[in-house]
């Protein structure tokens, strides 16, 4: 979902989308939102406090910054759903990643991930931040512990709206239709887009494993050298009835 023509655009706050896996077999996705759609200034982060319950309160980043890293995955992109090995009905690991373009002195790495599964604010999937500038990546399945040591001695895992630590993968309602009825004739309702997201700091971060998506925001606003994101969908699975 990035902009990589030579003028980037600017982020005020954080862009989203992501990949997906299918009901069926990992395949090429439906019609989605296209790559380098650019995102409006002012996009607003809310605090989760799980699906049913809304949100405690809404943040802002103020800052700015390009999104110039070039944020990738050997196993989706924007036309190929995350396979089913990466969701909730199967593995649930979380995916692997590469990434370039990192700036000059940047001191540290976040991620975070977050999609639109559920109604209301936007759910969070993973929080890791503390990875080392040199880091050029994540491996596949990256343990759900608050100290991620196997990324960098200073790698920490924040709060996601699972209310665990680590990764909770893609997990969309499920669509239920009569045994009567056809396949649903607008499929696009069923889509759910998950956005990973890259920042490129200038300090480090000192949170706890309880940290959740607002504090992770809160610590990095005016950090920021700049930021990457991967996007795609998952599409939710039909239920007959």
């Amino acid at each position: 979902m990035f902009d990589t023509e030579s003028t980037k655009a600017v982020l005020v706050g954080i862009a989203v989308l992501a990949v997906a896996c299918s009901s069926g077999d990992d395949g090429q996705a439906d019609a989605s939102a296209s790559a380098g759609t650019a995102v409006p200034a002012g996009t607003t982060a809310v605090a989760e406090d799980g699906a049913a319950s809304g949100f405690e309160e809404e943040y802002t980043l103020a800052q700015q910054f390009d999104l110039s890293i070039n944020l990738i995955s050997s196993t989706f992109n924007e036309t190929k759903r995350i396979p089913r090995k990466y969701s909730c009905t199967d593995g649930d690991i979380s995916p692997p990643m590469t990434w370039s373009d990192i700036p000059e002195g940047t001191v540290s790495i976040a991620l975070l991930v977050d999609s639109d599964q559920h109604p209301g604010p936007r759910w969070v999937h993973w929080m890791l931040w503390g990875i080392p500038p040199a880091a050029g990546g994540l491996p596949e399945a990256v343990p759900n512990t608050p100290e991620a040591t196997s990324i960098g001695p200073k790698a920490r895992q924040g709060t996601n709206s699972e209310k665990m630590v680590g990764w909770s993968g893609p997990c969309p309602q499920p669509a239920r239709v009569p045994f009567s009825s056809g396949r649903p004739s607008n499929t696009r309702d069923l889509v759910r887009q998950y956005s990973f997201k890259l920042f490129a700091l200038d300090t480090e971060i000192e949170l706890g494993p309880e940290a959740t998506k607002v504090d992770l925001l809160r610590a990095i606003d005016g950090h920021i050298l700049a930021g990457g994101e991967l996007t795609g969908e998952q599409v939710g699975k039909i239920i007959r009835f």
